[in-house]
């Protein structure tokens, strides 16, 4: 995450398996052009698809796109 700027939101739950809540703090951590997004719930990757769905239709929207 620190070799790129583009825009970035990672998202998990906050009692993933997998230690998602330490990745995304650490992956994240410091970095203005990435945004954490920590849900309830113990889901893992698509599993927590509907409880961040509209946060992530949001983020796109603000994405500034150059033609």
């Amino acid at each position: 995450m620190e070799q790129h700027k583009a825009p970035s939101l990672l998202a998990t739950s906050d009692k993933d398996p997998f230690d998602g809540p330490g990745n995304v703090k650490a992956w994240s951590e410091g970095l203005r052009h990435v945004r954490p997004l920590l849900v309830p719930g113990a889901g893992h990757g698509m599993a927590i698809y509907y409880d961040v769905r509209d946060e992530v239709l949001e983020f796109v929207k603000q994405l500034k796109i150059a033609d």
